[in-house]
């Protein structure tokens, strides 16, 4: 499990609320094994547009940087449109020991600057799209151990049959492509291979092997 009160929502509580909400993750992120990740949580300028309630998402997103480390547990960064304030309050507040961009949206430089500070880069069917040239170019700066694959489901859904519900079955287009690109920057590898990689950085990122004592 991820355990954290959603920017989206952190944004619409009052204060009051806020903190008893982040007093709730606090306990559940120490409930045992099974949490492996503080998220996701971060900002979103995309949805939330007025400022009070984007103060109140940085102060949410602040405690729950603090929660992971706390807890030695993975941060999910949730981030639309808000790319240079979540990586400085994160260089601000102190980047966990493992950090995982989810569904990640930036360019090739602000790749850069996650990788710079350890982070997993996660893409989602979006890389698929016709107009993702620079989901393309990001990922083709993120070294093969900093690499995740995610659905988003029920969005997102990839090429070639974007506009139905996604589902975790049809990660293997996004696999499959995301193999054809690092072919085409030099970096080939087996199918196999990857999706192996693909696992191993998952265990990483989120603490270990599924089911670790």
């Amino acid at each position: 499990a991820c355990v954290a009160v959603h920017p989206n929502v952190a944004a619409r509580c009052t204060d009051e609320a806020l903190d008893e909400q982040l007093q709730a993750v606090d306990a559940l992120a120490g409930a045992g094994r099974h949490v492996r990740a503080i998220g996701e949580t971060g900002l979103d300028y995309y949805r939330v547009r007025d400022e009070a309630e984007r103060s109140r998402q940085r102060r949410s997103f602040a405690a729950h940087i603090g929660l992971a480390k706390a807890h030695d547990l993975t941060l999910v960064i949730h981030d639309r449109d808000a790319h240079d304030d979540i990586a400085d309050m994160l260089d601000s507040e102190g980047w966990p020991p493992r950090v995982v961009m989810h569904c990640f949206s930036g360019d090739a430089g602000f790749a850069e600057r996650c990788l710079a500070a350890g982070a997993w880069l996660s893409f989602a069917g979006t890389i698929t799209f016709r107009n993702s040239d620079a989901l393309r170019l990001a990922l083709a700066v993120t070294p093969d151990d900093r690499l995740l694959v995610e659905t988003d489901a029920p969005y997102l859904t990839p090429m070639p049959l974007r506009g139905r519900p996604n589902a975790p079955y049809l990660l293997a287009h996004t696999v499959r492509f995301i193999g054809e690109e690092l072919a085409r920057c030099g970096r080939a590898m087996p199918l196999d291979e990857l999706c192996d990689r693909i696992v191993a950085n998952t265990d990483t990122a989120f603490g270990g092997p599924w089911g670790a004592a």
